[in-house]
């Protein structure tokens, strides 16, 4: 905020000063008129001075400095909300909520490790709102962005679909990664599995993705192509009344498929 707050003044100070230094040139130029051209050797030295310090490119700078600055800012404001949102997940309130909501405060945590990698493609359809665990749904599409955005390389691909059919809203989360080998694929959503090097996966992405799926009565299927990507789907009740879900985890909860 005090960051914010400053670079707004500083903005509008800069404003003012280039205002100031404007009618500094142009009362020079009367000056210089008005005694018969009398004043080249001043005229010279700040016109030497304008070219050593690159005058014209500062001022087209400042206002490119300061409006990066800000949106920095306000980037950092974002992520600081969206991870106060992801706090606490053990006592989130059961709400009426915007799916795409869920997914763009998701994609705001992942950005940094999204931008370098991938180029997000948005293809979302009309998704009525309805009850759900906000946060918690929040933290399950951040594991699957992340783990999208780590199976692919330099200008990978990562589509994001949602859509309803039959009275479910559906998510797709599709790379155009490395893929997932087949002898791989019945164990990914077990604890602490994971086929990244150490130091760089818990192995528990994926699982809790899982869990907070299955705590929404719904499910969630992949299926993968060895070299061509990955599609993850996941598939939630549109409850529309507030009535807390079960506890109970239904029978059928995933689904994995191998593209041969």
């Amino acid at each position: 905020g005090v960051i914010q707050s400053n670079l707004n003044v500083l903005k509008d100070y800069i404003a003012e000063t280039k205002a100031l230094l404007s009618r500094y040139e142009a009362a020079l130029d009367r000056i210089c008129q008005d005694n018969g051209g009398e004043c080249p050797q001043l005229q010279r030295e700040i016109e030497a001075y304008r070219k050593q310090i690159d005058f014209e490119f500062l001022m087209r700078d400042f206002d490119s400095l300061i409006n990066d600055s800000l949106s920095g800012a306000e980037r950092i404001k974002n992520i600081v909300e969206n991870l106060r949102d992801f706090s606490d997940l053990d006592h989130t309130d059961f709400l009426k909520t915007d799916i795409h909501t869920c997914l763009e405060n998701a994609l705001n945590i992942a950005w940094n490790e999204i931008r370098y990698r991938a180029e997000v493609i948005r293809e979302y359809q009309e998704v009525p709102e309805f009850y759900c665990f906000p946060r918690q749904l929040s933290q399950a599409f951040l594991n699957l962005l992340l783990n999208a955005a780590q199976s692919v390389d330099d200008q990978g691909k990562i589509i994001i679909r949602t859509f309803t059919e039959d009275g479910k809203a559906i998510v797709e989360i599709e790379d155009n990664g490395v893929g997932i080998p087949k002898e791989f694929l019945p164990r990914i959503f077990e604890p602490f599995f994971t086929t990244k090097e150490v130091g760089e996966g818990t192995g528990l992405g994926l699982s809790v993705a899982y869990n907070i799926i299955k705590r929404h009565q719904g499910k969630i299927k992949v299926e993968s192509e060895l070299g061509k990507g990955t599609l993850v789907r996941v598939e939630l009740p549109l409850n529309t009344d507030k009535e807390l879900l079960p506890v109970k985890y239904p029978d059928e909860g995933s689904e994995i498929r191998i593209v041969s």
